[in-house]
């Protein structure tokens, strides 16, 4: 069974764009804490929470995980959402679906293995169930979700665009 950890803004993103499905296609289960569930807002009238209610609420392989911060240094470096992220990636031996700089930054220091939003992206692509990466990414850029130039590029450049 795949499974991996998230954080929040690569599950926004993605959702924003109707493109949530594709962590359903590549992965099993997605685990969040209880601190990403909250940055999710599926309350909200916000682009992509009625994707991510429905993963989340019916679809049920977004499932939210209680952890403990308690003693944990991450909270003075992290938003609360990437600590827990990372705290619950650690401790289930999972990888992390990260893009801040920050948090990725950290989990290499916790010895996690990380994938951002890009990767998973030209992962999608590897395994034919999108067609290119380009319009993916142009569609991130214009909802708001912050990919560099020289990322995009990168990313293009991998998936042979």
């Amino acid at each position: 069974m795949k499974i991996i950890v998230s954080d929040a803004g690569p599950l926004i993103g993605l959702a924003k764009i109707g493109y949530l499905y594709l962590l359903k296609e590549i992965f099993d289960e997605v685990l969040i804490p209880g601190a990403v569930y909250d940055e999710l807002k599926l309350s909200d009238d916000r682009p992509g929470s009625k994707l991510l209610n429905i993963a989340v609420n019916q679809g049920k392989w977004i499932k939210v995980y209680k952890v403990d911060t308690l003693n944990s240094k991450l909270m003075l470096i992290l938003d609360m959402g990437e600590a827990e992220a990372i705290i619950l990636a650690k401790k289930r031996g999972l990888i992390i679906l990260v893009d801040e700089i920050k948090g990725r930054k950290v989990a290499k220091k916790e010895s996690l293995d990380i994938i951002g939003t890009g990767r998973f992206i030209i992962a999608a692509k590897q395994k034919g169930i999108i067609q290119n990466v380009t319009d993916i990414i142009d569609e991130l850029n214009k909802s708001g979700y912050r990919l560099s130039t020289k990322l995009c590029n990168k990313i293009k450049s991998i998936s042979g665009e």
